[in-house]
């Protein structure tokens, strides 16, 4: 099943009319490291296995 988290989370991520202060929870997340061109194959690979990891 797909998280929407636009839906789900709302006040975390729409911006407001106003500046206000919130509190985070702590998320897990995936991180790719590196420079260099995003049209190359290694990029591609890279992302790849980001999808993969996410689902």
């Amino acid at each position: 099943m797909k998280y929407e988290w636009r839906k789900q989370e709302k006040n975390l991520y729409i911006p407001k009319q106003k500046p206000e202060l919130v509190s985070i929870p702590e998320h897990k997340f995936f991180l790719i490291k590196g420079k260099g061109n995003p049209n190359e194959h290694e990029f591609a690979e890279k992302i790849g296995v980001l999808y993969s990891l996410s689902e």
